[in-house]
């Protein structure tokens, strides 16, 4: 059926209805189904949406659905009582029923309505009907995240797991002697970030990182980033070890939420005595580990003069990141 056809058939149900109670048909009334409104429950168990149906009927839809009247579990449906308009002449009323799928993931709402003894349905309804799940489905996601937030915060908190590192060699404990003291490199690059509903976004940055290593095994990181309209400072302590071309360093700072902690493995490319390019451990267990507890897959690869890209996917959103080689220069020995 063409647009002309639909709309022709359309006019000719209004004046149908209109010829048969004599009387003008109400406003949204139609002979025709509306689209029907959708609650999407993709993977939530059925009893939870079950429970979140009747929340959402009895809150944030009830001003425009009125009271629910019948429901039954078992067979999945909610309806609400009628509404009768308070005109006596020309009596309407509406009604809906919500009603689950097979699958028990979906609910679709069917606006009925009575005009007369003429059945047919409300698509005004409808019409609140979708803004009402526009609200729900607002607070639903804006109470994911808050719950995802603060189980990320809980797992950054906690202590990970002790790294087993084999037997301090030689030459080990010659890098070791040869690292204490501080150390700066900047790096630049760029973050690309794009989601669903999130626009692509592009952002330059800048960023001086300096270590301060001391021969008792503590360290210290202080971390500048600079944005075009910004400046980012971060500090951060812990303690340090090596064994051959990495060292491992259990750090603990402080976040924007709270305390984090985390334990890395760290690959260091020696420059000369005095210089070291810093890449992070694509192989690293205890990181990898953590990043599939909190739901991030990240892959990191190195171009052949040393940039860094990093992919991260976490959620549907997806971060990427270009880094220039980052080349740490010696500052100054310990104690000096």
């Amino acid at each position: 059926m063409d647009k002309v056809q639909s709309v022709f058939v359309c006019l000719a149900g209004c004046v149908t209805v209109s010829l048969f109670t004599g009387c003008a048909v109400p406003k949204g009334f139609s002979v025709r189904a509306p689209e029907k409104p959708v609650l999407n429950y993709d993977g939530m168990p059925y009893e939870d949406a079950w429970k979140d149906l009747i929340a959402f009927m009895e809150g944030d839809a009830k001003w425009c659905i009125g009271s629910i009247e019948d429901m039954s579990k078992t067979d999945a449906y909610v309806r609400t009582s009628w509404r009768t308009s308070n005109n006596l002449v020309n009596q309407y009323q509406t009604r809906v029923m919500a009603r689950f799928n097979d699958a028990r993931d979906r609910v679709e709402f069917t606006p009925e309505a009575m005009f007369q003894t003429v059945p047919g349905y409300s698509t005004e309804i409808a019409n609140r009907l979708k803004v009402a799940i526009r609200l729900h489905d607002s607070k639903i996601e804006a109470k994911n995240a808050k719950l995802k937030l603060e189980r990320t915060n809980k797992i950054l908190s906690e202590d990970p797991p002790q790294r087993v590192l084999p037997l301090e060699s030689e030459e080990d404990k010659a890098i070791k002697k040869r690292l204490v003291g501080k150390w700066s490199a900047e790096t630049s690059g760029e973050v690309m970030t794009a989601g669903p509903n999130i626009p692509v976004s592009r952002t330059p940055f800048k960023s001086i990182m300096v270590f301060d290593f001391n021969a008792d095994g503590g360290v210290t990181q202080t971390s500048t980033t600079i944005l075009t309209d910004k400046r980012l400072t971060d500090t951060a302590k812990g303690t340090w070890n090596v064994r051959g071309n990495r060292f491992f360093y259990r750090q603990e700072m402080q976040g924007p939420n709270g305390v984090m902690k985390s334990d890395m493995s760290i690959m260091m490319l020696w420059k000369d005595s005095d210089s070291w390019e810093m890449r992070d451990d694509p192989d690293d267990e205890i990181t990898n580990a953590r990043n599939k507890t909190l739901g991030q897959m990240t892959k990191i690869t190195y171009d052949a003069d040393g940039t860094q890209r990093t992919l991260s996917v976490n959620g549907g959103i997806k971060i990427e990141s270009t880094t220039t080689p980052c080349i740490f220069k010696r500052v100054s020995v310990s104690g000096s």
